[in-house]
């Protein structure tokens, strides 16, 4: 139903969530009898709203490779009024062992090829392409459209340190900005998030996790993967097409990060909305490991 009308009567209230300037339709059941089991720590249609969240939002989203492709795919099946998907990389031979691309589109720049497969999922989804780097984008005059949502996926330093100075000389309105990054053996994904009125972003939130772990026993295997003391001398050489080196992680693995740290990124937006502004936290870091490195050991911290 719509969110410009009062709730008739025996429906519930429809949530508004003001964290991600949402303007749009969220559809949620009554609750029933039987939906809350003793123990559990939310409503049922709590889960729902986890998977409506960007529902009529704006989504920005930076890289399309094998976390962000993947994530641009979730906004869009999740609702995203508009995902736009901003990479100048082409498809190569070597990413399709682990980026969501055909050997038909081989060739083709990502961004737009991306574009083309999503806009198939349903036809009230917008989404666009921008073939442009990122770095560009973030330093041109007109600097980023109005959206809801920032998900920076490119693992770029240089791309971090731009979104966080673009926020600090910015004016007006700060989306959430959501950052995420896997190790170097694919066995552990981070993800930081930085609400509206967060002093420090990607790469300032990353530097707070370093700080965290290396007085946390918890966290000694995140700071000696993301943040080795020496730099590490044996790299995985990938297959012809990559440009770097990197992780050797599958398919399989990296949506499984993507999937793990953008829903635990929806739970803290939603989280907040609710709380408003009573003293919520601006910045967050989740960390999610694979079974090697330890199943189950999914953790979210705050980083003051």
């Amino acid at each position: 139903r719509r969110l410009d009308r009062p709730p008739q009567l025996g429906e519930p209230p429809a949530p508004a969530h003001r964290v991600l300037g949402l303007v749009g339709r969220v559809d949620r059941p009554a609750q029933r009898p039987g939906d809350r089991l003793p123990g559990d720590l939310e409503p049922a249609d709590q889960l729902l709203e986890e998977a409506v969240a960007l529902g009529g939002c704006r989504v920005l989203l930076f890289g399309c490779g094998a976390l962000g492709a993947p994530t641009a795919e979730f906004c869009v099946r999740a609702g995203a009024a508009e995902t736009i998907v901003v990479d100048n990389g082409d498809v190569r031979p070597g990413i399709l062992v682990r980026q969501p691309y055909l050997s038909t589109d081989i060739g083709r720049n990502k961004a737009a090829t991306l574009a083309d497969r999503l806009c198939k999922i349903t036809p009230e989804c917008a989404v666009r392409s921008e073939s442009y780097d990122a770095l560009t984008m973030l330093t041109a005059d007109a600097g980023m459209p109005d959206v809801d949502l920032v998900i920076d996926a490119t693992a770029n330093r240089s791309v971090a340190v731009a979104l966080e100075r673009m926020r600090w000389t910015a004016d007006g309105r700060q989306p959430p900005l959501l950052s995420m990054v896997v190790g170097h053996d694919s066995e552990r994904g981070v993800a930081t998030l930085a609400l509206p009125g967060a002093s420090g972003a990607g790469a300032d939130i990353l530097r707070r996790l370093a700080i965290t772990a290396s007085s946390d026993p918890g966290l000694h295997d995140v700071l000696d993967d993301l943040f080795p003391a020496h730099p590490r001398s044996a790299l995985f050489q990938p297959e012809p097409g990559c440009s770097d080196p990197t992780y050797v992680g599958s398919a399989a693995d990296l949506a499984t990060f993507a999937g793990q740290l953008l829903n635990d990124a929806l739970a803290i937006l939603i989280t907040a909305d609710t709380a408003g502004e009573v003293d919520f936290p601006r910045r967050w870091a989740s960390v999610v490991r694979t079974s090697t490195a330890g199943a189950g050991r999914a953790s979210r911290h705050t980083l003051h």
